[in-house]
């Protein structure tokens, strides 16, 4: 863990070393410029200021917090045989936790009121964006143990 930020839920959260070499990337930036909730921020909850970012960030801090219980859960069992879901858990939390931050990276500003327009006017989907851009950090990525699999990759 290299870096991190101050959360107004959890506290401080921690950057992962994945992270830290992408934080400054357009696509990571772009998220903090998107509000999280779409229309609704503007509408019915002007105040409510987290952005995608803020969101991202916490989904992936839980999404490791989720490794780290059912790991120490795996430990405080007496039988050893699932020993190796424990291992795989260790092995891939950071996996979880990217999962978990980059689960939103393809959204566009105003949330899912646009998803029809970018599949009608540019045939791809806030999935397949989000595809790309990952695709783009694979470098950064699998040089701290995040591959990515052949539907993605």
């Amino acid at each position: 863990m290299d870096q991190g930020f101050t959360d107004p839920l959890f506290g401080k959260i921690e950057i992962p070393q994945w992270l830290a070499k992408i934080k400054d990337e357009p696509a990571t930036h772009r998220m903090m410029r998107i509000k999280q909730l779409g229309l609704k921020a503007f509408i019915d909850f002007p105040n409510a200021n987290h952005t995608r970012y803020s969101h991202s960030l916490g989904t992936m801090f839980l999404a490791g917090r989720l490794a780290d219980l059912l790991i120490k859960k795996e430990e405080s069992r007496t039988a050893g045989c699932r020993s190796r879901l424990k291992d795989n858990l260790k092995n891939n939390k950071n996996v979880l936790m990217a999962a978990g931050f980059f689960h939103d990276i393809g959204h566009g500003p105003f949330s899912h009121v646009l998803d029809f327009v970018l599949e009608e006017k540019f045939k791809r989907s806030h999935e397949e964006i989000a595809t790309e851009i990952v695709k783009g950090f694979a470098k950064e990525l699998e040089g701290d143990s995040i591959p990515l699999v052949k539907s993605i990759a």
